[in-house]
């Protein structure tokens, strides 16, 4: 039930765009190494409902938080809609000229 409802509204949105772009997690990125407690478990909160309405979806980085560490913007397509978000992909690395995947 809930797997249909998360369908039928990536299907309402899909009827105006090609592909939908939202942060890749819902908190800003950690040290490697570092813990910041219990917000983990649900880091990956984001990505799930394309997974579960089996849509492809990319990350790429797209910018650097506070403490410099690196942003990640999700694109996510409809199905079978690969080449479009990968294209999109590769088109806003090359608009910021791949400034947002390496830090200085």
């Amino acid at each position: 039930m809930v797997k249909n409802a998360i369908i039928n509204e990536y299907k309402r949105l899909f009827a105006g765009c090609d592909c939908l772009l939202t942060p890749t997690v819902s908190m800003p990125a950690f040290k490697i190494g570092g813990y910041r407690g219990e917000g983990e478990y649900n880091i990956d909160n984001l990505t799930a409902t394309a997974s579960i309405a089996g849509l492809p979806a990319v990350s790429v980085p797209c910018g650097f938080g506070g403490e410099k560490l690196p942003i990640g913007m999700q694109i996510i397509g409809k199905r079978f809609s690969e080449d479009i978000i990968l294209n999109a992909a590769l088109a806003f690395e090359t608009m910021t000229e791949g400034a947002y995947t390496t830090h200085a």
